[in-house]
């Protein structure tokens, strides 16, 4: 089920429809949502990729995807069997 980020309302840097981030498959894929500042995904070996408007990118495992205003969200793989799925 999608969750929604709430991001307190003093944060000036960050859109209200910023970026969507959801599970497609075994891929977390993040775009943005046409938003002022841009979305920033940083990967956990390689180079730092701004998004244009619209634009999206698979991230990885412990990437952070910053949307800007110190609102900074981690990509953590989970393992299923913790959870008690199969």
């Amino acid at each position: 089920m999608p969750k929604r980020i709430v991001v307190p309302a003093d944060r000036q840097g960050v859109s209200g429809r910023h970026a969507r981030i959801e599970q497609l498959g075994e891929s977390v894929v993040v775009t943005d949502l046409g938003s002022s500042n841009g979305t920033v995904v940083h990967l956990p070996a390689g180079p730092l990729l701004r998004l244009r408007p619209g634009e999206s990118c698979v991230v990885l495992p412990d990437s952070i995807v910053a949307l800007g205003d110190g609102i900074d969200i981690a990509v953590v793989a989970v393992d299923a069997r913790r959870d008690g799925s199969p």
